[in-house]
Order: structure tokens, then sequence, then C-alpha cells
């Protein structure tokens, strides 16, 4: 966990003129590091031999810290969501008003929230379980109150995330449908009958805009499964060690998602290995990331909107200004 968010911070360091939603995943990258941070310190609690009452003070604040920090993540992940829809669902709105101040206040809001929600009960239910030496483990009595109160910090974040990002996709999915019947017109009415021949590319668009979001959604509940149903004390240790390792792989799993389907993110990691390592760099295809200031840098979904035309224009541009002989040969007029 510690160092796949080492190398997420390492690589988010790196990328100049971020877009103020990047601060987030920064965030969430800082949480998931201090969770794996705070997981290594209960078993060193339990191998130094210290006095047993404090072993125990400092297990139950790891335990509580713990807590906070997965509640923390989950606003986090529900910020991110909310995001990403009103940079789609009001998409002219948001680019004139977003800015870096408000992703950081939207961060304090998210930190002072998880400490409403988790301070009453962490003074309540101070000792979730009791060690024995000599019997299992006493898990804490799951009451009404406690129950309601995992229910909200928990499954119910995940189900406000769902909702969100439901959205999101069929803002998506409607859009892309969208181009795809415009480009079967135009096809049809430049060669006198409707195959569609870019209809395949379009469907690939379709889903590499959401693959990133599917995987991030069935992380997050399978990760949550646990806090709905926490396992009886007598259930066997091998499945409650499983289970509580579960949370464990949704703070490992993102760098992998980020190679996979965050293009700019890659090219931030590909140019700074290609500075260290030339031999590294070289033909890595990666697109550049871009460099832009805090209101008027274009979004991922703004620049896999831009048309094919104007992407021609700069390509010829740029081989006018590269190439001797196109310049040789173009007079302006």
């Amino acid at each position: 966990m510690i160092l796949a968010q080492t190398f997420n911070l390492f690589v988010f360091h790196f990328w100049r003129g971020k877009e103020p939603f990047i601060l987030l995943h920064i965030a969430l990258a800082v949480v998931s590091g201090l969770q794996g941070l705070t997981g290594t310190i209960i078993p060193l609690t339990r191998i130094f031999l210290w006095h047993p009452a404090v072993s125990v003070v400092v297990i139950n604040l790891m335990v509580q810290t713990f807590e906070y920090l997965q509640t923390l993540y989950s606003l986090i992940l529900l910020s991110i969501s909310v995001d990403r829809w009103l940079s789609v669902e009001f998409a002219v709105r948001y680019r004139a008003e977003v800015s870096k101040t408000k992703i950081r206040q939207t961060i304090a809001a998210t930190v002072g929230l998880a400490v409403l929600l988790n301070l009453p009960a962490s003074i309540v239910y101070w000792e979730p379980f009791t060690a024995f030496c000599n019997k299992p483990v006493a898990a804490f009595h799951l009451t009404l109150p406690f129950a309601a109160w995992k229910a909200i910090t928990g499954p119910f974040i995940l189900a406000v995330i769902t909702v969100f990002q439901a959205r999101l996709i069929l803002i998506a999915v409607q859009r892309k449908l969208r181009q795809l019947k415009n480009h079967s017109r135009q096809i049809g009415i430049s060669n006198n009958h409707g195959n569609n021949a870019g209809g395949v590319y379009v469907v690939q668009l379709i889903w590499s805009s959401l693959r990133a979001s599917l995987i991030i959604i069935l992380v997050g509940v399978i990760s949550g499964l646990p806090r709905i149903n926490p396992l009886p004390a007598s259930a066997s240790p091998v499945l409650v060690r499983i289970l509580g390792l579960i949370p464990s792989v949704q703070h490992m799993y993102s760098p992998i998602v980020y190679l996979l389907f965050f293009p700019q993110y890659r090219a931030v990691l590909f140019r700074r290995c290609g500075n260290q390592f030339p031999f590294l760099g070289r033909n890595n295809g990666a697109p550049t990331a871009p460099t832009c200031s805090d209101r008027v840098a274009p979004s991922p979904v703004q620049m896999r909107q831009t048309p094919p035309e104007l992407h021609e224009c700069r390509t010829f541009s740029q081989r006018l200004t590269e190439s001797p002989t196109l310049n040789q040969d173009y007079r302006p007029p």
C-alpha cells in the first residue's frame, strides 16, 4: 500500500500544470498511504515488549485512526465522483468556476465531515474488540446505533458514489451513441448507403471512457463488503483474515488503473523515465501531458472531444514547421 501510493505521489509531483481535479487524486493517494502506515504500526506494537496497557491504547488508537481514514477515503471517492459528474452534466459552468482553491476547500470539508462521522463513535466504541490469551477475540456487540454508524460510514457512501457514477456512465453512453448516429449519417450521405465504417471505433471510445469508473466502483463495493455484514466472533480465523485483507486491495490497485486508463498519468511517467533513462523514453507512444493553467486546462473528456479536423490542422502545422521542404515550398498569401 505504501509503495503503491508513493509511486502515485511521485508521478503526481512531476505532473506540471495539472488540472484542479488532480488534487483529489493526490488526496486519495495520501489517505491510502496513511492507512498503510497505520496498518504497519499495529503489528509492530505487538512485537515490541511494551507494557500491556500501552499496547492496548496504541492498538485501539490505530484501529480508530484506520476507521477514520477509511471513511475519509470513501468521502474523497465521493468527491471525485461528484466532480466528474459536474464536469460532464454542467460542462460550461464547471469549467468557468472550478479552481484549485475550491478543490482544496472541498478536501478540507471532507476531512471535517469524516471527523464528525467518526469522532463520536470512536469515543463511545473505543474498544471495538477485546483480545485474550486463552480464548478467541471478543468483538464488540453489534447494537443498533453501532450498526447504523457502520452503515452510514460504509455502504451509504458507496451507494451515493454508485448513483453519481451511474449517472455519469449514462451521460457518456448517450453522447457516444449520439456521435455514432451522426457519424453513420455522415457516412451514409457520402457513399449513398448507411454502412457504419466508424462504428467499431466509436464503441471502443465508449468502453475506454467507462472502464476506469467501472473498475473503481467494483473494487470499492467489494472492499466495502466486510463493513456491510461483519463476521461473528465465532467465524473461522482464516475467513476473518481474508475479509480483513479485502479493503487493502483498493489501496494497491490504483497505479495499475492510472497506467491503463489515464493517458496523462502515463505520459508524465514515460516523460520522467525518458529524462532519467533516455533509452526508455524512445518510441513510447504516450501523449504529452497538458501543461495548462488553473481554470482553462482542458479536461480529458474535452481533449477526446476535439474534432479530427483540428488534429489534422495541428499535425499539418507541425509538419510545416518541422519540415524544411515544406517550409521552402509554402508561401503565405
